[in-house]
């Protein structure tokens, strides 16, 4: 099997994943509930005195310092990116923006699988979402603008646009239908069937090295926000952001930055979501964490709470497509040591899957 599968097949084994973890999950909430019927009837039945009602608190209470003595205090901030229960549309007269933030940092030259670059397996999952996205909105011979993309990339000490090609003097979001237009090599790539076709390569690799600037990447982001000319006006609207790293910044913490484009996206009307992805590190052996919790967040490295304090909680109707077993209570829209299928499925979720 390729490194990156398709996206069919991506949405397919989503799918597939929640059926088969949803049954556990149900199982337990009955038994909960079973359970607190069972207590509720139980108290029903007798009166409780209030040396009884004094004594059940005090247990309580030490049990609370117990468990906070034995986890240790929680670390994980509470995100300052809401939760949207819907997503805006995405329409010709209220296009979307769909901004990606990619790592060109050296070690992104790294492998993160046997034969396979961090660095060029997030070129192909982009493009293959561009591609989905282009077909998408396709009517004819047109596609239609309903969405505009930006692709910045960050390394060493500069952030430039990422596109290639044609695109590659672009400045700031474009229309989709430019990428249906633009003139940009081609690759030849291979399906899970083994069929040979032909896809086009808006970014490739690059030439990965230096630094790590991602706050002066997300700096990028939010001018993009910013001075988007064709924000609809007057019209809740849709934003995605993805961004792709592997590590610690070298420059500043980007935190104020991403503050800074949400409450810009929230004065305009704008509903952001936000997506980070951890590459895992160089012969990583960790399983990757796809939609983690607060808690399993409590177990990251440095860089991964930092991303994972950068992520939008899983929008309640991406959360019900994506399925109870994939997304649980609290996740949010980040992969943690992700291998390349984590990458593509979490990359998706969070570009393709969300505009509905």
């Amino acid at each position: 099997m390729s490194p990156v599968k398709s996206l069919a097949i991506t949405a397919a084994l989503v799918v597939g994943c929640a059926a088969v973890a949803d049954a556990a999950p149900i199982a337990r909430r009955r038994a909960i509930n079973d359970s607190k019927a069972a207590t509720s009837k139980r108290a029903q039945s007798r009166r409780v005195t209030p040396s009884e009602s004094q004594r059940v608190r005090s247990q309580r209470t030490r049990l609370a310092a117990s468990r906070k003595t034995a986890k240790g205090p929680r670390t994980i901030a509470k995100s300052f990116l809401p939760r949207w229960k819907i997503l805006p549309k995405v329409t010709r007269k209220r296009p979307g923006l769909l901004f990606l933030l990619v790592d060109g940092s050296g070690s992104m030259n790294e492998e993160f699988a046997p034969g396979v670059k961090k660095s060029e397996s997030v070129a192909e999952v982009a493009n293959d979402v561009l591609g989905s996205l282009v077909e998408r909105f396709r009517a004819g011979n047109e596609v239609s603008d309903r969405l505009d993309v930006v692709a910045l990339r960050y390394g060493g000490d500069e952030v430039g646009n990422a596109f290639e090609g044609s695109l590659a003097g672009a400045s700031g979001p474009i229309e989709i239908s430019k990428l249906d237009t633009a003139q940009v090599d081609s690759v030849e790539r291979q399906d899970d069937e083994g069929n040979t076709f032909t896809a086009k390569a808006w970014l490739t690799p690059g030439a990965p090295n230096g630094k790590t600037p991602m706050r002066k990447g997300f700096g990028e982001a939010l001018g993009a926000v910013r001075n988007w000319g064709r924000r609809p006006v007057g019209n809740e609207y849709l934003i995605l952001g993805v961004h792709v790293s592997d590590g610690k910044f070298t420059d500043a913490d980007p935190s104020d930055q991403l503050g800074e484009l949400q409450e810009v996206a929230r004065q305009q009307g704008g509903k952001l979501v936000m997506t980070n992805i951890l590459l895992a590190k160089n012969g990583s052996t960790e399983k990757p964490i796809l939609f983690p919790t607060p808690e399993e967040a409590e177990s990251f490295d440095e860089a991964g709470k930092l991303l994972f304090k950068l992520s939008s909680p899983v929008p309640e109707s991406l959360a019900r497509q994506l399925g109870k077993g994939v997304i649980r209570p609290g996740a949010r829209m980040m992969a943690y040591n992700a291998d390349p299928e984590g990458l593509e499925q979490v990359f998706v979720a969070g570009s393709s899957s969300a505009i509905e």
